[in-house]
């Protein structure tokens, strides 16, 4: 959960909402097929129960495993509950989330357990309160999912609220769409601090079942706690009339996340505020009247928004107030744009066939500069749009969703079982709706969940009505093939289909919505006022009406430039549109086929600003691609871990932007891929839709395991640029994904720089070699068209950047991009200490023990890497080719080097390695490299010692740093029919992360590597596997003043009693982590088996049948002094099983008295005894 920002060694993590201590654990067992494999032990859940009782809790959440195919665990808890506690709210995770993955399935139900007493009380007040004052009418409350629901529901299930505010403003758009008949819309709701985009399709906003709570950072994905609830799917970001501009390092101008606030606000609000905003930009350009903002009551001051513009943005950028001012519209106006398209291409939607809807204080006045961005011809702004959301809330249908998991495949579909389910969850869904809207009519909305087998993401396909039979089966399948071609090019032939969830919605049948007809002449309405707006960066006025849209009557006609004013916003018609009033008094502004007379306001075309916005663009296309290629994959290191990388490059392959999704021994990799691959194929010769691949370790990254592609993309009918991507392929033949192999040929197929893509047309002819020669070849199929699919969509997204910009080609921006990264990575390094700066570490090995040595010396702006010194090459697979070192060496010298620098040619410029021919960080064609890794993901520790050296107090610890992953198969000899089935996995885990100068270590969190662990429904989902246990190992955190993050304990066994292959490939069982500055090492890794033998880390090794593997993953070391530590959070450390009280005592010197609490007298004495020990 810690992998949203890579390069950020001090991220952090959203706070527990329940501690580890009030967390327990019972003996009991469900299987990925729902199946009791053991009864729930009634022992151990009445101590479990006396303990959280004992402890005084409010409410409890209960979440067993696989309890979404069989609740019958949980509800006994709840009845035992019932039993000894009477009253107590108790949230089962069967009930309130029944999906798998137990990680998003347990947060969600605790957020509702932590909300539950809560909620019950405030509307039973609120209930108490509106009778006691005559209110005889129902009281609702609105759901995240854009329903109304009762008190009752709410009570239950109140984690469905969390998101509910902004669901109204989806509603009134989709109330609008259905007004004026319109089938595509896009919700554009901005306002003080964000903005959030909707798509509504036929008079419904898109609905999703995932969200973040608590983000640790707002507005970056992935760092809050996962909720898998019914909530209208929208994008937030932080644009809006308080967000604040900057200039960052690169003298790139960013507007957002940071906001004002309403305190103290704008600068130009006068009370103290000093940033300039959008709403500061806005009001230089005149598109606010400063007498008479917020009806009045607060008058802007200019000076001061002028003041702010020129300190902040005008002055590093070497421009004026008025360009500033432009610069900061045009950014917050494409991040926008941005989401919206992010948004669209997620849904495989076409924004240039939507309506935008427009509202928030600040929507109208951005729309049709957005508008114009995305390709929209119509825009409506609703009346009172400045309170859209609650207007929304008076159209809310009562509505109430269920999901239920429940794996089937197409071709083998059991018809009785699927039809009693939708009908058991529909007259549930009724029973709830009925009591908010007793007798009405009801509407009801099924839906399947699918995907191809063996896929990671589900999309949503409408179920035909009636019963599902052998009819209408084959209409589910083709409608779930089309929706998949819609969103992702091309649809997977031949390939198995499967439904992993059903979702049923019943609502009350709203009132429809009274169609409007707009006909009638228009009539040209006057100005009551004109006002000078001035945009643009040559600082151009243009003259624009003032009208009052109180005045304004059905028919009125209005042609931009125009404002329209209201109480709470005011609209701008571009001289792109005109704005025209509709029989429901809606402003519906229509495109001019061509703008009158030159536009105004234009700037020069590449002018700084505009580049730093294609910039974004770029930045957002990437992300894009890396999102499609995660949704699309089959395997499930790639789909649930992050395996890949994507990324755009110009005509000479240098890397412009790659996507922060991603593994940085892809990522790294990748940035040299494309230039090594030209040469095979000559320009004159690449045609639109062509895409090339290798899986060569010198070409890719590093193992034949990664497969790249390459493909050009074409503007007006000649290349412009490059996109590239990379995944892992688990299975390509051969020994398989272990480090066995003598030479690179044992290691798997291997394939040469080839087409794989002709014009469109996919080389079914190498599909077929690649399945042959897998033990995986649905996947490996599956995850080749997903890397197809990725560049697919590269190349259309680069295609409309530069149509909307009028751009011939990329070089103009390639070069700023290239030049501006350079300088600023060059100004970074400048301000380390020129010297020679030394580090190394011993490592397992395999056939031998390895040294890794590097030479780091700084001169000036540069930075050269030599690696002399290091073991020579082994004679089995862990050998690092020259590429996949120097991406893990370059990593760890960006977290701590221009760490805000984006990924480029131009910031990876100023480092330079070298190794000697045939050491093992510089392995050469044909050495085995399968388990590069091991040794690879090794060099960022490495790198980090010499950067300690050079830039003391910045560095963290050592930590586990080689992925514990867990490479599994089946025994080939074993025929499926004898009990065996036939399968490869690679389980992702990890272990601790070294201990920050001022922060603990993140436990078991994979760095530097980023990939997020494999959940435990998912590896026995997909797997014959049964994991009995995943824990943190107390202890195994290095001590000192700042704890290294801890290692986890995995046991696991065949499901089948079956005996299965492990492919090891793991580090630090041998040499733990080291710490830092008197901070002590971690706890090494082990691996062991059941029956008593201790596994190498290396190598292929056998589990037998009915024998259970322990997998230790190693912590990370600590950092300072352990007797400098804060007692208290040592005593913490103690309280919540991190730290022993044995530990506490006698390495941290933390002493409790005999009722546990902390003895500071002994305390003091204890760690004056650990100075002198160590003096």
């Amino acid at each position: 959960m810690a992998g949203y920002d890579q390069y950020d060694i001090n991220i952090g993590q959203p706070d527990r909402i329940v501690p580890r201590d009030r967390m327990f654990g019972v003996r009991e067992r469900i299987n990925a097929s729902g199946e009791v494999i053991e009864a729930l032990d009634e022992a151990s859940l009445a101590l479990a129960i006396g303990r959280l009782l004992d402890d005084g809790v409010e409410s409890v959440a209960v979440c067993l495993l696989h309890s979404y195919q069989n609740p019958i665990h949980e509800q006994r808890v709840r009845e035992r509950l019932g039993e000894l506690a009477p009253g107590l709210p108790v949230s089962l995770s069967a009930e309130v989330s029944p999906e798998v993955r137990e990680f998003d399935r347990l947060c969600t139900t605790v957020c509702n357990a932590y909300i539950k007493p809560l909620m019950a009380s405030y509307l039973g007040e609120l209930e108490t309160a509106l009778a006691g004052r005559g209110f005889e009418c129902p009281l609702f409350v609105i759901t995240s999912g854009g329903g109304i629901t009762t008190p009752e529901t709410a009570m239950r299930f109140p984690i469905r609220l969390v998101e509910s505010g902004p669901s109204g403003g989806a509603i009134l758009a989709a109330r609008v769409a259905a007004q004026r008949d319109i089938a595509d819309v896009l919700s554009f709701d901005m306002g003080g601090t964000t903005a959030k985009v909707c798509l509504i399709e036929d008079a419904r906003p898109r609905s999703s079942r995932s969200f973040e709570i608590d983000r640790a950072d707002r507005y970056l994905k992935g760092s809050g706690i996962p909720a898998r609830i019914p909530v209208i799917e929208m994008i937030e970001i932080g644009a809006g009339g308080g967000s604040i501009a900057t200039v960052d390092p690169l003298g790139r101008l960013r507007v957002g996340p940071n906001s004002a606030s309403s305190v103290p606000g704008p600068a130009c609000y006068g009370r103290g505020g000093v940033a300039p905003t959008v709403t500061d930009s806005d009001l230089v350009a005149g598109y606010l009247d400063p007498a008479d903002f917020a009806e009045g009551r607060l008058e802007l001051r200019p000076e001061l928004a002028r003041a702010a513009i020129a300190g902040a943005i005008a002055g590093p950028l070497d421009t004026t107030v008025t360009a500033g001012a432009d610069g900061i519209s045009k950014t917050v106006d494409e991040a926008m744009a941005n989401a919206a398209r992010i948004h669209a291409v997620e849904q495989g939607k076409n924004l240039g066939q939507c309506t935008m809807i427009a509202f928030g204080g600040n929507g109208a006045l951005h729309a049709t500069r957005v508008a114009e961005k995305l390709g929209i011809g119509e825009i409506i702004v609703p009346p009172s749009p400045g309170v859209g959301s609650a207007v929304g809330f008076l159209h809310a249908p009562v509505a109430y969703e269920i999901v239920r998991s429940r794996h089937v495949r197409v071709d083998s579909f059991p018809f009785d079982e699927i039809n009693r389910l939708l009908r058991n969850l529909e007259q549930e869904a009724r029973a709830v709706v009925a009591a908010g809207a007793p007798g009405e009519r009801l509407e009801v909305r099924r839906i399947a969940f699918m995907r191809y087998a063996g896929q990671g993401h589900e999309i949503e396909v409408g179920i035909p009505d009636g019963d599902i039979s052998e009819h209408s089966l084959p209409t589910l399948a083709g409608r779930f093939e089309s929706e998949y071609a819609r969103l992702f090019v091309r649809a997977v032939p031949s390939m198995w289909i499967e439904i992993m969830n059903w979702s049923v919605t019943v609502s009350n049948r709203v009132p429809p919505a009274h169609v409007i007809v707009d006909g009638g002449e228009s009539r040209q309405v006057a100005a009551t006022d004109h006002r000078e707006l001035c945009i643009g960066t040559t600082g151009e006025h243009i003259r624009a009406g003032i009208f009052e849209r109180g005045r304004l009557r059905p028919g009125d006609a209005i042609g931009g430039p125009a404002l329209i004013v209201e109480p709470q916003t005011t609209t701008f018609v571009s001289a792109a549109f005109t704005a025209r009033v509709d029989a429901a008094g809606n402003i519906v502004m229509t495109r001019r086929e061509s703008r009158p007379g030159s536009t105004a306001g234009a700037v020069p075309r590449h002018s700084t600003i505009d580049l730093q916005v294609m910039w974004d663009r770029l930045m957002a296309v990437v992300e894009e691609q890396s999102q499609v290629l995660m949704r699309t994959a089959f395997s499930p290191i790639v789909r649930e871990c992050g395996d890949i990388s994507a990324g755009i490059f110009d005509l000479q392959g240098r890397m412009l932007a790659q996507a922060v999704t991603g593994t940085p021994g892809h990522v790294n990799t990748m940035a040299a891929s494309v230039s090594k691959m030209l040469p095979y194929f000559p320009m004159d010769t690449m045609r639109p839709g062509d895409v090339y691949m290798t899986n060569d370790p010198w070409i890719g990254s590093g193992h034949l395991n990664d497969v790249v592609m390459f493909a050009p993309i074409f503007h007006r009918d000649k290349p412009v640029a490059f996109t590239a991507c990379t995944s892992h392929l688990y299975d390509l033949g051969g020994l398989g994904m272990g480090p066995d192999g003598s030479d690179v040929f044992e290691e798997g197929l291997s394939l040469p720089p080839m087409k794989l893509v002709d014009n469109g047309e996919v080389n079914l002819l190498v599909m077929d070699i690649m399945k042959a020669n897998s033990r995986s070849p649905v996947a490996n199929e599956g995850d080749l068209y997903a890397l197809i699919a990725c560049c697919d969509v590269a190349a259309a997204r680069l295609d409309e950047m530069l149509g909307e910009f009028g751009a011939d080609d990329i070089e103009p921006l390639a070069a700023h991009i290239l030049d501006a990264s350079r300088r600023a990575t060059e100004a970074a390094i400048a301000l380390i200490p020129d010297g020679d700066y030394e580090n190394e570490l011993m490592t397992d090995g395999y056939d031998f023990e390895i040294k890794l040595k590097a030479r780091m010396t700084v001169s000036g702006n540069r930075i050269v890497t030599d690696f002399s010194g290091t073991s020579g090459h082994s004679a089995r697979g862990i050998n690092v080719p020259i590429k996949y070192t120097e991406a893990y060496a370059v990593f760890a010298l960006r977290c701590l080097i221009g760490a805000g620098i984006p990924n480029n040619a131009g910031s990876l410029g100023p480092f330079r390695f070298e190794a000697p021919r045939d050491c093992i960080l510089n392995a050469q064609f044909p050495a085995p490299v399968a388990m590069r890794h091991c040794i690879g993901q090794m060099v960022a520790d490495l790198m980090l010692g010499c950067l300690h050296g050079a830039m003391p107090g910045t560095a963290p610890a050592e930590g586990a740093t080689c992925l514990y992953d867990l490479p599994l198969r089946s025994i080939a000899a074993i025929q499926p029919g004898g009990g065996n089935s036939a399968f490869a996995t690679e389980l992702c885990h990890s272990g601790g992360m070294g201990a920050r100068p001022a922060l603990d270590g993140l436990s078991a969190t994979a760095y530097p590597s980023g990939l997020w662990g494999t959940p435990v429904e998912i590896a026995e989902s997909t797997a014959p596997l049964y994991i009995r246990r995943r824990e943190l190992i107390r202890d195994s955190g290095g001590p000192g003043r700042f704890r290294g993050g801890l290692g986890q304990m995995i046991e696991l066994e065949s499901s089948e009693g079956a005996p299965i292959l492990l492919l090891a490939g793991v580090e630090r069982t041998k040499y733990p982590a080291r710490g830092r500055d008197g901070g002590h090492e971690g706890a090494p890794g082990r691996i062991t088996l059941r029956s008593g033998p201790t596994l190498n880390g290396k190598g292929e090794q056998l589990i037998p049948a009915g024998d259970l593997l322990y997998w230790e993953a190693p912590g990370g070391g600590g950092y300072g002094e352990p007797s400098e530590r804060d007692p208290l959070a040592v005593a913490r450390d103690v309280q919540l099983g991190l730290v022993s009280p044995q530990a506490a005592t006698e390495i941290y010197g933390v002493v409790f008295a005999g009722n546990g609490s902390l003895d500071e007298a002994a305390t003091a004495e204890r760690r004056r005894q650990i100075v002198r020990g160590a003096a």
